[in-house]
């Protein structure tokens, strides 16, 4: 009897940590299975849905129209959802009309998104 407690402990927890990544199911199986090594595996992994900029409800990738909010999502925001611990501040020169790479320093213009010095991606948001 505690043998099944445990597991379902194991199971409810795995749960919580999926629902804070949207896998909720994902993070469910994994803790019954493998208790709290599934736990580990479970905070670790990246997930298949970003939060709504809007709402910050959990989405598909692939949404155009957040379900909970009806809101249109553009591609550029969920770009900024998907990649937002990859994306750098950017330093702007005096009249906005260039930035500064944030891997070489070399200025671009507005327009471009890769730096033409490097070759580093740039997402403006």
């Amino acid at each position: 009897m505690e043998l099944l407690i445990i597991w379902a402990v194991f199971g409810f927890v795995g749960m919580m940590i999926g629902n804070n990544k949207g896998a909720g199911g994902m993070g469910c199986i994994l803790g019954l299975l493998l208790g709290p090594i599934g736990w580990i595996i479970t905070a670790v992994s990246k997930g298949d849905k970003v939060q709504c900029p809007y709402c910050k409800e959990f989405i598909n990738k692939a949404a155009v129209v957040c379900p909970h909010c009806h809101k249109d999502i553009s591609e550029k925001e969920i770009i900024n959802e998907v990649h937002r611990d990859d994306v750098r501040r950017l330093k702007f020169n005096a009249d906005k009309t260039g930035y500064f790479c944030p891997k070489c320093s070399t200025m671009n213009p507005i327009d471009m998104q890769l730096c033409r010095k490097c070759g580093e991606e740039i997402i403006i948001t």
